[in-house]
């Protein structure tokens, strides 16, 4: 039987963004999301995992962890944008309009 780990992923309060939920991909998957000064918490199996964020078309880069049995990850998931370069960030910048920052 395989061993099970946690990963919870909290978002602040930024100006951008802030009416929308950020959608939480693991391992490729639609997992859920996360809103404004909120957070989110996903049973996963322990072992490598890649957990992704998006809005729309735009999101962030894939970021691989290995998690072990029992482990419990932290990760932040913010837009560092903001509203200046928000026109730069949608499309050019897509790939990595939010950033994941484990904590």
């Amino acid at each position: 039987m395989t061993g099970r780990a946690t990963l919870i992923l909290r978002r602040g309060g930024g100006y951008a963004d802030r009416m929308r939920a950020y959608r939480i991909l693991i391992d490729g998957a639609d997992a859920g999301e996360v809103r404004r000064n909120d957070r989110a918490e996903f049973d996963v199996a322990a072992g490598p995992v890649t957990v992704q964020a998006r809005i729309d078309w735009a999101r962030s880069k894939p970021m691989q962890l290995t998690l072990g049995d029992g482990e419990v990850a932290e990760i932040e998931v913010s837009n560092t944008h903001g509203a200046i370069l928000a026109v730069w960030a949608i499309t050019f910048g897509m790939h990595n309009y939010l950033t994941l920052t484990r904590k």
